[in-house]
């Protein structure tokens, strides 16, 4: 085997205290919640691989700047059983440590993410000598996700760390934390963890103790890394999370953590590996100079220039064994590939991509947003039946990836190009005849997929074709999201495949398989956020901005409250939601906005501020699926409008109060997330409750006032009218059962309306 480079602009330089460049992302291509560890001068990374196997990378660097695929923890089926795992199970959340001469992992497995079928996660850890060979997993009792180990340096004693629910537990957070990571330094115990959720909302927090068993004292200057304080459609990089902190050989302290390249709304490559740099402050971690993350930005003593293009990758299978940096989909039951004489000869079997099984494919992380993944086909004699596949896949789930390949034609004699592109439950089919005769193949056909930010491409070209010949495309956001109920926590991958499509491969029938798999980087260029062409404009973390923000909160009247319902998925609760959407009308009664634990309440006073209030749906409001109603469509625009002209003139130039103002005295956006017990399948039921309870609660007076912000939106409060005569008609006693909905609700967490202001002086995030 050939390999031409390695992850990112891998050079080789010595250490990093000085010269080497470090671009973000550091690691690229999805690898979330990565866990970094320095023994002497090597640091290593280990992150999530969920149901893809060999299971858990790690990745070794001299210098923090380039990073290679060193191992995986786990190799031998025996250590992780992944059948029929479901996208996105599997193994989370490593974290990497070092104790008396030996490396361990924590991590768990999801053997389904499903809660319906209470399926729970099972926490284990392992150990090895050399980072290579790993001991069988031992399985420990307590359920729960993100497990760390922590090795105490003042008792010698070790622990594990991991978040599990604990209702009666010190709260020193609101926002779903998880990911725990400890760290001591000058007699404090420092608790690192991730908080609300892994979208937009995601961030870093600390909170320090004496004892590593608590108190903890939550950070003065949380959040520490939040990408979306500064705006979730303004930064590229987004959803900056699940942090661990290093010491460097050097005394510097830097962070690893998992972002996204919000590209145009979505995200193809997932969560990558970013590194900022840390420093100590009264006692405290400060991330990245309290600073968003930046791609443009670099760290290292001198600067590098340009961001620098990887050389092309190659792989022509002359090694003995498979390039480490392939993988299968689930655990294997058997080998389902050969590599030998400069090929790679898969064995079909009858699982496909689009099956939750093990087919016969090899895939390799998207790296880049910009770049070719080509693959030549090896030549054979015979021919092909109608379900005999071979070819490459742009593959993000058994639901959404994108295939174009050889087969036998469909209605047709001999065999075929064909192309398929799955959007979820739909499918657009494409073929060509290639050989009507169906004597085989000979060499020289290579098929390719073009990824560009914005959407990828297929095509093919024959022997002595100077240029591919594109047939199909398909935008880049289907390679982001996961159909509605389901979940997608990696990024999209390129894979090769060969399948059966349900029938067992013939007996006589060719063996098919690879000569070569060529990767090509073209410069990315990806800018830094949409506004704004100076990156001093986000620096606005100043006592002026907390004044403001103090004015701000002032204005926050209950009679100025716009809610919008959303139907997603992300709950606070569980995957599909167990709380409900209730009682907003009893804060209105007190005079005040109380926060709810389950679901988020967001108060909005403009994402120019230090982002511990924000509103999600002012950024997305119209994009991406957010359906709220008509009601409230126009009133929302127009304040989004507002907001968005103040957030403008807030980063770009100075603090200009009349545009601030305006924005925030036209409603404090309240954003409420979830599905009512027992039908959190059915999203529509959920807006249907959500709005109908507004229209129950609100005064006719707050709701012709809002409709009244949009000149000409409504003709009079009829439309109002109009609008619950339609609620009732969907259904009809939608607005008789707010007093069940209020009651379920509360049995189901008797904490749901408690006043929290005490919380909300104490997790230092001011009520997010």
């Amino acid at each position: 085997m050939k390999l031409i480079s390695t992850l990112g602009a891998c050079l080789t330089a010595p250490l990093a205290d000085s010269v080497t460049a470090i671009w973000n992302p550091v690691i690229p291509g999805w690898n979330p919640d990565a866990s970094i560890l320095r023994v002497k001068d090597d640091y290593y990374i280990a992150t999530s691989s969920f149901e893809y196997y060999p299971g858990i990378p790690i990745y070794h660097s001299k210098d923090l700047a380039n990073w290679t695929l060193k191992s995986h923890a786990f190799t031998r089926p025996e250590q992780l059983r992944l059948y029929g795992t479901p996208t996105s199970a599997g193994a989370w959340a490593p974290s990497l440590s070092y104790f008396k001469g030996k490396f361990w992992i924590a991590s768990m497995t999801r053997w389904t993410y499903d809660p319906v079928a209470r399926v729970w996660p099972r926490v284990f850890f392992a150990s090895s000598a050399d980072l290579v060979t790993w001991s069988d997993p031992v399985w420990a009792d307590p359920w729960g996700i993100d497990p760390e180990l922590f090795h105490d340096p003042v008792s010698g004693k070790t622990y594990l760390n991991l978040m599990a629910p604990n209702n009666n537990a010190d709260r020193l957070a609101s926002a779903r934390p998880e990911g725990p990571k400890t760290v001591f330094r000058d007699g404090y115990y420092y608790l690192i963890a991730a908080e609300g959720g892994t979208d937009e909302l995601h961030r870093v927090t600390v909170a320090r103790s004496k004892s590593p068993q608590g108190p903890f004292e939550a950070g003065p200057g949380n959040p520490l890394l939040y990408n979306g304080q500064w705006g979730f459609k303004n930064l590229t990089v987004q959803s900056t999370g699940h942090a661990t902190l290093v010491e460097a050989a050097d005394g510097k302290w830097y962070a690893s953590f998992l972002a996204r390249r919000n590209i145009n709304g979505s995200s193809p490559l997932g969560r990558e590996g970013f590194l900022v740099e840390a420093e100590w402050v009264d006692g405290w971690p400060v991330l990245n100079g309290g600073r968003p993350v930046l791609l443009s930005e670099q760290m290292g003593a001198k600067a590098a220039g340009a961001r620098p293009v990887p050389e092309p990758w190659v792989d022509d299978f002359s090694g003995p064994e498979l390039d480490k940096s392939w993988y299968q989909l689930r655990t294997p039951y058997t080998q389902n590939y050969k590599v030998f004489n400069g090929r790679l000869v898969l064995r079909p079997n009858v699982f496909g991509l689009s099956d939750r099984d093990t087919p016969a494919a090899l895939l390799r992380k998207q790296t880049s947003l910009n770049m070719t993944f080509s693959a030549e086909l090896l030549g054979f004699k015979g021919s092909l039946g109608p379900r005999n596949r071979i070819g490459i896949s742009s593959y993000l789930s058994e639901f959404q990836h994108q295939d174009i390949g050889l087969r036998g034609c469909v209605n047709a004699t001999g065999m075929c190009l064909y192309a398929e592109l799955r959007r979820n439950l739909t499918t657009e089919y494409w073929q060509t005849p290639l050989n009507e005769s169906g004597a085989g193949l000979s060499s020289g056909l290579t098929l390719h997929i073009r990824a560009t930010p914005l959407k990828y491409e297929l095509g093919y070209s024959l022997k002595g074709q100077k240029s591919p010949t594109y047939v199909k495309e398909i935008e880049s956001r289907w390679q982001a999201f996961a159909p509605a109920g389901w979940f997608v926590f990696s990024g999209n991958s390129f894979g090769l495949f060969a399948t059966g499509e349900g029938e067992p491969w013939p007996y006589n029938a060719p063996d098919v398989g690879f000569t070569k798999v060529t990767e090509t980087y073209f410069e990315e260029d990806i800018p830094d956020y949409d506004r704004c062409h100076h990156s001093e404009a986000y620096t606005i973390r100043t006592q002026q901005q907390r004044k403001l923000e103090a004015a701000y909160l002032s204005m926050c009247n209950p009679t100025d409250v716009v809610y919008l319902c959303h139907g997603g998925t992300f709950c606070q609760g569980s995957p599909n939601g167990t709380r409900a959407v209730t009682a907003v009308k009893p804060w209105m009664d007190r005079g005040n906005i109380r926060r709810p634990r389950q679901p988020f309440q967001l108060c909005e006073y403009s994402k120019a501020q230090s982002g511990r209030y924000h509103n999600v749906a002012s950024a997305e409001l119209g994009i991406d699926g957010f359906q709220p109603t008509r009601l409230l469509t126009p009133i929302m625009a127009r304040i989004n409008q507002g907001c968005r002209k103040a957030e403008a003139d807030v980063f770009c130039n100075d603090f200009p109060a009349k545009w601030c103002e305006d924005c925030v005295r036209r409603g404090i956006a309240v954003m409420f997330w979830g599905h009512m017990d027992g039908r959190g399948s059915d999203p529509w039921w959920s807006w249907q409750q959500c709005h109908a309870y507004f229209a129950a609660n609100m005064s006719r007076e707050m709701m012709a006032w809002e409709a009244s912000l949009v000149k000409d939106t409504y003709d009079s409060v009829s439309e109002l009218d109009r609008w619950a005569a339609e609620m009732r008609r969907v259904n009809p006693g939608v607005f008789d059962d707010m007093a069940r909905w209020r009651r379920e609700a509360e049995e189901n967490d008797p904490a749901m309306f408690e006043d929290l202001d005490e919380v909300d002086g104490l997790d230092g995030l001011g009520g997010q």
